[in-house]
Order: C-alpha cells, then structure tokens, then sequence
C-alpha cells in the first residue's frame, strides 16, 4: 500500500508511559501494519481522511489491534480484549471505504 515509518525518537514516548501499560503491545504495530485484517480510509471530523489499519491477533489473550493515521502522519494504536467484544467494536471502526481486507485480497 504505502509506506510508514516508524522514527526511533518517538519510540521512547511511545513505549515510555509504563503506567499505561503500553509497551506490552509495541509489537502488535508492526505485524498490524504488514499484514492487517482490514485498511480502511475513514473520514473525520476535520474533514480529512485517514487510514485505519485493523489486526486481529490469537493467543493467550486474543487481541484486536488498531493503528490510525493521525493528522500530521503519526500513528496510534488502541487494543481491545478480542473475545470480550471484537464483533461490537470491530463494526464501529469499519468506517468509510475499504481499502484492503483479508477476503477481498484473497478473492474469498
């Protein structure tokens, strides 16, 4: 798709805020941004829009994994506890026009 990069001086900020408990997920940007389940381009309020990368990850706890395209081009990212309410908060970030997602790139 595009191109995003990741600039290691925000890195600090990004993992750096322990109470929020953010830098256990650090490692879900990246395979979210490579290989997401759904892209799409959402509208906002300000009258831009903005990509939404969506990933969905297994495991001990299954996670579903946003990261945003911010105004000025930065991201961030929201978790959300997949098994407790991926249907209800994955319906409400599919928003806008669907770039890229898991079955429409497979022909499924």
């Amino acid at each position: 798709m595009d191109e995003v990069v990741i600039k290691a001086e925000l890195l600090p900020h990004i993992v750096g805020k322990v109470e929020n408990g953010r830098e256990r997920y650090a490692n879900y940007v990246v395979p979210t941004l490579e290989q997401p389940f759904e892209v799409w381009l959402t509208p906002y309020d300000d009258g831009t829009f903005r990509k939404r990368f969506i990933g969905l990850f297994e495991g001990r706890s299954d996670l579903l994994v946003v990261v945003r395209e911010n105004r000025d081009g930065s991201l961030f990212w929201e978790l959300y506890n997949a098994m407790q309410s991926a249907s209800k908060n994955l319906n409400k970030l599919r928003a806008g026009a669907l770039l890229y997602g898991r079955d429409v790139a497979e022909g499924q």
